[in-house]
């Protein structure tokens, strides 16, 4: 019986030993940059023009390529994310900053086609 004990005890250290987290989980920078990525795909998915090209393509691991080029697996991304599951207010501090990302990049875009609009108007006025 004390054997099992012993063995009961060893087995719930061993088991509740913490694992290294940075091992299974994105550093916080890089899980902003793939979800700053999966959402500007998510948006060019959501235009009909780009869906429509799209269709001819295998998408089904359009955001395991996202993650990937950051050097990391799905399986990765998947625990990061259940990691955030757990602590909520840390998912929305990267949710503030993925969001001003794209707010940024947005107006990046809408600036580049104003300019851009305004260069063909003069081109035509000339």
């Amino acid at each position: 019986m004390r054997r099992v004990v012993i063995f009961f005890i060893v087995f719930l250290i061993v088991a509740c030993k913490s694992t290294n987290k940075n091992e299974y989980i994105i550093p916080e920078e890089d899980f902003k940059q793939i979800l700053v990525e999966i959402h500007l795909k998510d948006g060019m998915a959501g235009n009909s023009r780009l869906r429509r090209d799209a269709s001819r393509y295998d998408t089904t691991n359009i955001y395991t390529t996202s993650i990937e080029k950051y050097g990391y697996t799905r399986e990765q991304f998947d625990s990061t994310l259940n990691y955030y599951a757990f602590y909520i207010n840390a998912l929305d501090r990267v949710y503030d900053d993925v969001i001003r990302r794209l707010n940024e990049k947005e107006t990046e875009i809408r600036q580049a086609i104003k300019e851009q609009e305004e260069a063909e108007e003069e081109v035509e006025n000339r």
